[in-house]
């Protein structure tokens, strides 16, 4: 007799197999205390996370916004970019130093407890006013979202995947970037230059073209 002669197709269907996807992975820490109490998976990655070993719970397709304030490109002035004049002027010297807030959007591609492999979307940078710039130049001020001269979105295409460490409050960027979304035009910048218009006193749009980086006033 062969052996498919005999073979009877099980009636039971075998359960799905959880997907890691949409589990809540725990790191060693994490899973040490799962082990040891009767928390839950939720409530031990929320003990991760406050120990700084495990990330949010993310599933992939979701979106991850994390901010800084470091929008310059010069070594010694992080903080700071040089935005050159539309039209520069004797005696008004070719550009002036803005402060702001860079916000990176990132979708989660891949994950474990405290790594994820993310793809970046685009970069949203709020400009702070010129006055308020020049008055924080040593810091020490808090980012005001409600001294913004522009918010500008650059998408990005092609970008390699990026791997994210634990943060302190990826929740808290998210909603900030909401509140300046709905208090400001977002304009988009992609392949374009942002300016400054000195008579109107407003950041603009224009065809971008290279330049080298200045060095800071001081």
């Amino acid at each position: 007799m062969k052996r498919h002669e005999n073979f009877t197709k099980p009636t039971a269907k075998r359960p799905k197999r959880m997907s890691k996807q949409n589990t809540i992975l725990l790191s060693k820490t994490a899973t040490a205390v799962y082990k040891a109490t009767d928390l839950t998976r939720a409530e031990c990655n929320l003990i991760g996370q406050f120990c700084g070993t495990d990330l949010r719970y993310y599933k992939k397709g979701d979106l991850i916004v994390r901010a800084t304030e470091k929008i310059g490109w010069t070594h010694g002035f992080p903080r700071h970019a040089p935005i050159r004049l539309v039209n520069p002027n004797a005696g008004e010297g070719s550009l002036r130093w803005f402060w702001g807030k860079k916000y990176c959007v990132y979708e989660v591609k891949r994950r474990t407890a405290c790594r994820i492999q993310a793809k970046e979307l685009s970069t949203f940078t709020a400009y702070t006013t010129f006055h308020f710039a020049l008055r924080n130049w040593n810091g020490g001020t808090p980012f005001d979202v409600n001294r913004i001269a522009g918010l500008f979105e650059a998408e990005h295409i092609g970008f390699p995947l990026r791997t994210l460490t634990p943060c302190a409050d990826d929740s808290g960027d998210a909603a900030e970037l909401e509140v300046l979304k709905s208090l400001y035009k977002v304009t988009n910048r992609s392949g374009k230059e942002v300016k400054y218009d000195l008579v109107n006193e407003e950041l603009v749009l224009v065809e971008s073209s290279e330049f080298v980086v200045p060095a800071p006033p001081f």
